[in-house]
């Protein structure tokens, strides 16, 4: 199964939800609120490298798209984006599905 793209609000909200439940979880919670901790700072990461890249693609569009330079920074920071959102998408499903996995014991 490929990475999906998750509604970060809804999925914030079932990652909490689930990592707090006290459910008898046992070590699979512990695993599960970690996860969930992994997911939140990738989420903060995530959300600073979205506004890296789109101050540098305003910038660059004020510019007229003409300084390749600052070109290639945009570039430079989109995969970067990317890759901080790849991070935040392992970890959001990481946490969910140790928390699924846990809730059917």
């Amino acid at each position: 199964m490929g990475l999906e793209v998750f509604d970060h609000y809804e999925c914030d909200g079932q990652i909490e939800l689930f990592a707090i439940q006290e459910e008898n979880m046992g070590t699979d919670k512990t695993i599960a609120k970690r996860f969930c901790e992994y997911y939140k700072a990738c989420r903060d990461k995530e959300e600073r490298k979205r506004c890296e890249w789109y101050a540098l693609a305003e910038m660059w569009k004020k510019d007229g798209y003409i300084d390749n330079a600052l070109g290639d920074r945009v570039e430079s920071a989109q995969k970067e984006y990317a890759e901080a959102e790849k991070e935040t998408n392992i970890f959001a499903r990481l946490a969910l599905d140790c928390i699924l996995e846990g809730q059917k014991r």
